[in-house]
């Protein structure tokens, strides 16, 4: 690798004698550049690959043939808009562990104390805030619910479904 106009080509073995981790690094990405174009490391294997002389945002491995997207970054997701694309693992994740979306604003919720109360409440103050005001839901089912206790589900046109409770005692009959 060399300076424009300078005609002394720096060896591999040169450079790792005398540059520390860090640099030595940055000396084989911009060798890896000069020499085989513009590139990117692989996210799987950490390899050198070109990116796609056409624009294609895909990007191949030629190592372990593991498919990224270049723009975001993430696994290759043919026909879906980066923006559009919902985070794999984290949606993994969450289903393995029972975590619950806000139907207010659709971020991942993990409840604390498997043992307390199932009516969650996301508010705006929170460490990570709603985009509303307040958003009360069920965590079993993930379904917006009213703010008053006993619960009652919200359907998608806001009216109220009073779920049938066991909060109500059955009639004790008087055996006296």
């Amino acid at each position: 690798m060399h300076h424009a106009g300078c005609t002394t080509n720096i060896s591999d073995l040169h450079a790792r004698r005398v540059l520390g981790r860090k640099e030595y690094r940055k000396f084989v990405d911009f060798y890896d550049r000069s020499v085989l174009g513009e590139g990117i490391h692989c996210l799987k294997c950490g390899s050198f690959v070109n990116l796609p002389r056409d624009g294609d945002p895909m990007v191949q491995c030629p190592y372990c043939a593991y498919r990224w997207c270049v723009r975001c970054k993430c696994p290759w997701h043919p026909n879906i808009k980066c923006s559009e694309r919902a985070d794999v693992e984290v949606e993994e994740w969450r289903e393995q562990h029972g975590a619950q979306r806000c139907p207010g604003c659709f971020k991942v919720i993990e409840k604390d104390d498997p043992e307390s109360c199932n009516h969650m409440t996301h508010k705006s103050t929170d460490v990570m805030p709603c985009t509303r005001e307040r958003t009360d839901f069920c965590y079993c089912c993930g379904v917006e619910i009213s703010p008053d206790y006993p619960h009652a589900e919200l359907d998608k046109s806001g009216t109220v479904q009073k779920i049938i409770a066991s909060i109500n005692s059955p009639r004790r009959k008087n055996y006296n």
